[in-house]
């Protein structure tokens, strides 16, 4: 694994002394625009338990103490019945058909069903987040007891903010072979702040296809790069000419790939 100070160093090597607390900025800043360019693999991430409190419907994601101190998207949500014991999916809901479906949800019972909103606005310009105030509700209010459900599970992506390296020992959480892509990225930075506009641009473009080189891994990985396949049909008579398709025939002409 790279530690920071090697990559900062590295950037830093290119520059004067002078500008070394800036390589350490412009490491950061390319480790967080490569961070939030997709919701990487690595971002994702489960949180142990959210104790539920008996006829707490809300619970706060984004804003003030969060039950969730990293969070920045929500993937699912699970009801944990016992300490430690079985976890029951929780169905999601658009905003509109929650109000609808569980308006009227007032007495205390087993969670069934959960949505995301905002919440309560920031007072000031300065308490306000990247994301919004972000609320997890549920329904119907949960009871909190054993066999009812005592905890939500939640999975969900990790924010990039809470990812900045500050200590020389830090690392990234990217995949080690794509660490040396940084150091690239922070020459970019570099050189903008420095205004060398033909070196940042090659420095950009490389950075650039790096980013995009891990997201087709990244995906390939995660089995979500399944081919698709449109199935052909039977007979059928085209509206123009009044001509009927040949039949189909399984062994001549074989389902074809949507890459």
């Amino acid at each position: 694994m790279t530690a920071f100070s090697v990559l900062w160093g590295e950037v830093g090597s290119n520059f004067t002394t002078a500008s070394q607390a800036r390589c350490k900025l412009a490491v950061n800043a390319a480790y967080q625009e490569w961070m939030a360019a997709m919701q990487w693999s690595y971002r994702e991430a489960t949180v142990a338990a959210v104790p539920l409190v008996a006829g707490t419907a809300k619970y706060t994601l984004l804003g003030t103490t969060p039950v969730v101190q990293d969070f920045d998207g929500l993937i699912s949500v699970g009801l944990e019945m016992n300490t430690a014991g079985t976890v029951e999916v929780l169905t999601e809901l658009l905003q509109p058909d929650f109000d609808r479906i569980c308006g009227r949800s007032k007495t205390n019972s087993e969670p069934l069903f959960y949505c995301v909103r905002g919440g309560t606005p920031a007072a000031t310009s300065g308490t306000i987040v990247s994301g919004g105030q972000q609320q997890l509700h549920i329904a119907p209010p949960p009871i909190a007891t054993a066999d009812h459900g005592q905890a939500l599970q939640i999975s969900y992506f990790r924010s990039v903010g809470s990812l900045d390296m500050v200590a020389d020992a830090d690392v990234p959480i990217l995949p080690a072979q794509y660490h040396y892509a940084l150091i690239v990225g922070g020459n970019a930075y570099m050189a903008e702040w420095m205004k060398n506009v033909q070196a940042a641009g090659q420095y950009r473009q490389l950075f650039q296809q790096r980013i995009q080189e891990a997201m087709v891994a990244d995906q390939g990985l995660r089995g979500r790069d399944a081919n698709l396949m449109v199935r052909k049909t039977g007979p059928q008579v085209y509206g123009i000419t009044g001509q009927t398709e040949p039949t189909f025939d399984p062994a001549t002409r074989r389902y074809e790939r949507q890459d």
